[in-house]
């Protein structure tokens, strides 16, 4: 059995795991478990499991990486391993401290730098394509950037820090949810339902947190942790079957993505840096 046939056997395992656990705490949610006796005990299962199959995932991306060499490859383990880092973060604090970590938080430099890198990845995947943009559809990332703004207001309640941070993220899951609506009607459509899945569950989160900084937010991990691992499937599924855009548009195309990381590796830089001049 080759390198390959493990990684897509490891990967669809990991995704109906995925898939499983997602169904599972849903239910206990709903059937309020979290909130019984044994509330703790589900609690750190959870997360535990979550973690669990975000790491599995970033793994298999990197040995996928190491294996075919493809950009998209190392760009999706960064992008999903940066995830990875933030939510490890919230759980640790979670356990040591005893307590929901308050948002924003530390970790929000992992997730920022995580919506950064998959945003110029499904845009490589998009352009990739000979899908028609649809301009309408960019009304979507600006109304979800403008949300926090009216929120804000409306609450009597301002940050300049908060309201930056809350319009940047809003806006760039807004607009990964719309490329992966595009992307549904081309041969990335797994793709484009992971990417559809993780904005449904960071837009639902950060609207959460405009009127709660201290969310209980457990029904929304099944969301998070099922698009890593259909992210991480979906790659390397493409990557088997020759179908990533690098491996149909050659070495130009290698470059534009290149390019286009080393832009958002500045832009991240830049921003841990003012982040860490702020009070």
């Amino acid at each position: 059995m080759t390198i390959t046939s493990h990684l897509e056997r490891l990967s669809r395992a990991n995704l109906v795991i995925a898939l499983c656990g997602a169904g599972l705490v849903s239910l206990a949610w709903i059937g309020g478990l979290f909130e019984g006796s044994y509330g703790d005990v589900l609690f750190n299962v959870h997360y535990v499991f979550n973690d669990l199959i975000i790491a599995v995932a970033v793994a298999l991306l990197i040995v996928g990486w190491r294996h075919w060499r493809e950009l998209p490859l190392l760009v999706g383990a960064l992008a999903v391993g940066f995830w990875f880092l933030g939510s490890l973060y919230w759980t640790s604090y979670v356990w040591f401290a005893g307590k929901v970590l308050v948002y924003p938080s530390l970790d929000k430099f992992a997730y920022e730098s995580f919506h950064l890198l998959m945003l110029v990845l499904a845009w490589y995947f998009l352009g990739s394509t000979e899908t028609r943009f649809r301009h309408p559809l960019v009304l979507v990332p600006i109304v979800s950037a403008a949300l926090p703004t009216i929120v804000y207001l409306s609450l009597g309640h301002f940050s300049i820090g908060a309201l930056a941070f809350n319009t940047v993220q809003l806006g760039m899951s807004g607009a990964l949810g719309v490329i992966g609506g595009h992307l549904l009607a081309t041969r990335y459509r797994l793709f484009g339902v992971a990417l559809i899945t993780f904005a449904v569950a960071d837009l639902s989160f950060l609207l959460i947190t405009l009127v709660d900084s201290t969310p209980f937010i457990v029904f929304l991990d099944p969301l998070w942790f099922t698009s890593h691992a259909l992210t991480s499937f979906a790659l390397l599924r493409y990557a088997a079957n020759g179908q990533l855009p690098s491996s149909n548009r050659g070495e130009s195309s290698r470059n534009d993505l290149e390019e286009n990381v080393s832009r958002v590796g500045s832009v991240a830089a830049t921003v841990a840096q003012d982040g860490g001049q702020s009070p």
